[in-house]
């Protein structure tokens, strides 16, 4: 693949990240009033009304599929997944919440194995277990209780890397604006239900804020789907790391947050053992696309 089309999803990538940092920096502003669910509802409704043009134009090339079941799953680990992100992001600092998401790589490297066969060998299983260590070492060892948040970041990062499971296979046949739109209507009727039962009343404020939340949210999954289409998943790996830049920014920035040592030394130990795994995942794609 050419340098011009991985420097351009670098770009797509780094976008979809400053999106993502922007929803979630809104979600914990609006949490303190707010349910979870209800902003869930925002952030998939919006998706949705983007969409209903193209389903109401080209129903049949946008929603036309024969792997129902599997966009059903795909939107439950979706759904479920936003949910316990949004939890964290608004109970933790915003790079301690990211630091703790990047546990996804080494639990996407474990699903592959168990689910599409995918042979893990001992460097990778080392690289796995150093990412859990600078878990522990981000989740502050002796200090006493381990906070709720932590453990649901950690949760979301597990049904994180279970969605892009099924988003590999999901690939194969659909389109990402297929996709998306399986994600948003099937996800809004699951949603419907908690958020109904954690309804808060809406203050006029609130309005421009959720609005936001579904453009950047939707923005965001758009611009990382697209940029892992056009450039190799190698060449945007160091990108990834700019989520930790960009959550310490904001953190620092709109909550007055600054990491202490125990984040930034599980997150070194986090990102040198992803950075490892991607090194062996390259030399190894490059030995086998190589003439014999």
């Amino acid at each position: 693949m050419s340098a011009p089309r991985n420097a351009l999803g670098a770009v797509l990538l780094t976008a979809a990240w400053v999106f993502f940092t922007t929803e979630m920096v809104l979600v914990r502003i609006l949490s303190e009033d707010l349910s979870i669910p209800q902003i869930g509802v925002f952030r998939l409704g919006t998706q949705a009304l983007l969409l209903l043009p193209l389903a109401l134009i080209w129903p049949a090339w946008l929603l036309a599929t024969r792997r129902f079941p599997l966009h059903a799953a795909r939107t439950l680990c979706s759904s479920g997944g936003m949910v316990l992100f949004y939890l964290a992001f608004a109970l933790l600092p915003l790079a301690l919440a990211t630091t703790l998401t990047f546990m996804t790589a080494a639990f996407v490297m474990i699903l592959a194995s168990l689910i599409l066969g995918e042979r893990i060998g001992p460097r990778r299983i080392a690289a796995v277990s150093i990412g859990f260590l600078g878990v522990l070492v981000a989740m502050r060892p002796g200090a006493g209780a381990i906070e709720p948040g932590m453990l649901i970041a950690l949760a979301g990062a597990f049904v994180a890397a279970l969605l892009m499971i099924l988003t590999r296979q999901l690939s194969s046949t659909e389109g990402r604006l297929t996709i998306m739109a399986y994600s948003s209507g099937l996800g809004l009727v699951l949603m419907a239900v908690p958020a109904l039962l954690t309804w808060a009343p809406l203050e006029l404020r609130h309005l421009p804020m959720l609005g936001l939340v579904g453009l950047a949210g939707t923005s965001g999954q758009f611009l990382m789907v697209w940029a892992f289409q056009i450039a190799e998943a190698s060449a945007l790996a160091p990108v990834d790391y700019l989520r930790l830049i960009f959550a310490v920014l904001a953190g620092y920035a709109v909550f007055a947050e600054v990491p202490d040592l125990w984040t930034w030394a599980g997150a070194a130990i986090i990102v040198s053992s992803v950075a490892y795994a991607t090194h062996r995942e390259r030399l190894a794609h490059r030995h086998t696309r190589s003439p014999r």
